[in-house]
């Protein structure tokens, strides 16, 4: 034991003959392959300035960073929305050159597997349109803007894709409304909370305080409604302040 120590106090007398021994035995061990070398360990010296690890789940932080959703894509929602208030106002031309511009635009998006089901949605809208049926297209129509908000989400919007369920649910309010099914009008109304709940938050969050109790007082009288004519009378306003929910986050920061 005492030979050890004295070598290795040698050794540790003079660094360069240490270091060299040392590269030559990696060296050897590198071309030849042996097996006990394996068992050799060495301590590094402290590397000033290395670049610390990213701390962890800092890729996930990125992936949420607002970012901008494809313009064909957002473009779903839009010509959703022109082909509703078309067929509301029973213009039924326009509501046939906004279903042709849909139709490019499924084709040109990335869609990911709700392809089949927008393509579904065209043929339903098509033959909507050929009776003049207004209650079906408003229906189909309103379908894509919640397909639309559905894929915007992956992105992370400026405007987060709940404020788009929200303008969905509104209009839910007046198909249902006219239908005269108080059933979906009351699934319709537990989907609002339930999507409020997630979006207020992030409301406040962007100095949005005020708009916040705006919408949720609306929120609290939709989840108070029980007939069809309390929920049509909240529809249009609810549509209104949806729009002020929009200014709040595309305002943020300027």
């Amino acid at each position: 034991m005492i030979k050890i120590n004295t070598h290795y106090a040698r050794l540790v007398r003079r660094p360069k003959g240490f270091l060299f021994t040392l590269a030559l035995l990696v060296g050897v061990c590198s071309l030849t392959g042996l097996s006990g070398c394996s068992k050799m360990t060495t301590t590094p010296e402290p590397v000033s300035n290395a670049p610390t690890a990213a701390p962890q789940g800092s890729s996930t932080a990125a992936q949420n960073l607002p970012g901008a959703v494809p313009a064909g894509l957002a473009s779903l929602g839009e010509y959703g929305e022109n082909i509703y208030d078309a067929a509301k106002s029973m213009k039924w031309t326009e509501a046939e050159a906004k279903l042709d511009a849909l139709k490019r635009a499924i084709q040109e998006s990335a869609v990911d597997n709700k392809r089949a089901e927008l393509q579904g949605i065209v043929v339903s809208l098509e033959n909507s349109m050929a009776k003049r049926d207004q209650s079906a297209t408003m229906r189909e129509s309103n379908q894509v803007t919640l397909i639309s908000a559905e894929l915007a989400a992956s992105y992370h919007p400026k405007v987060p894709a709940d404020v788009a369920r929200l303008d969905y649910d509104g209009r839910e309010l007046e198909i249902w409304s006219r239908a005269n099914d108080i059933s979906k009008l009351k699934a319709t109304a537990q989907d609002m909370r339930q999507t409020w709940d997630r979006l207020e938050p992030e409301v406040k969050s962007h100095n949005g305080t005020a708009q916040a109790q705006k919408f949720g007082k609306l929120i609290t009288e939709t989840d108070r409604a029980r007939s069809v004519a309390q929920y049509q009378k909240l529809a249009r306003p609810i549509l209104d302040e949806v729009d002020n929910l929009e200014k709040v986050f595309e305002n943020a920061g300027q």
